[in-house]
């Protein structure tokens, strides 16, 4: 008897686990963990994020990237840009760069690897109160780097490139914008 009841047990979890999960019409699912259009909290949004301190003096900043590893990120991006992984578009045109520009860029005076201190990212944010996720889809980034001499525009960095994957156009809309302390 005590057989049988366990094998009714494990037939009805069986079942229970193939029934087809109804999707209400006209849902579009916009994440792999199931998250949908009612979940979204920022449709696109864009911001920067420093990824080394700038000022000696602050230590809420040293704090705050004491686990982050500049260096690798940046040649990690450039490895795959280079090897055709990841694609490169203008900053400000959207047009896609090739490896030749990417080397033009890098050989700028004013230009060098080490310079750069922040990330602006462009993300789709959604939120699940009921199963506690909190899902970030980066659809771009840009690395910038720190001017030097005079400062164009009144910035204090400047875009390197923009970098997306495939199938994820870019989609700032503001030409020339750039956030760094406008």
């Amino acid at each position: 008897m005590r057989q049988r009841t366990t094998l009714v047990i494990l037939a009805i979890t069986l079942l229970a686990g193939c029934v087809e999960t109804k999707v209400e019409e006209g849902v579009i699912v916009l994440s792999e963990k199931g998250l949908n259009s009612a979940h979204l909290m920022a449709d696109t949004i864009v911001y920067s994020v420093d990824i080394i301190n700038s000022d000696t003096l602050d230590t809420w900043a040293d704090w705050r990237l004491k686990n982050m590893n500049t260096p690798k990120l940046v040649e990690q991006v450039f490895d795959n840009v280079y090897n055709g992984r990841l694609k490169a578009y203008d900053y400000f045109s959207n047009e896609a760069l090739t490896v030749e520009d990417i080397q033009n860029i890098e050989n700028k005076p004013d230009y060098a690897r080490s310079l750069i201190e922040e990330i602006q990212f462009e993300e789709t944010w959604l939120f699940s109160p009921e199963e506690q996720i909190f899902h970030k889809e980066v659809h771009s980034f840009v690395l910038a780097y720190a001017c030097t001499g005079k400062v164009a525009n009144g910035w204090d960095s400047n875009p390197s490139f923009a970098s997306g994957w495939k199938n994820k156009k870019l989609t700032h809309d503001k030409p020339g914008y750039f956030p760094g302390n406008l």
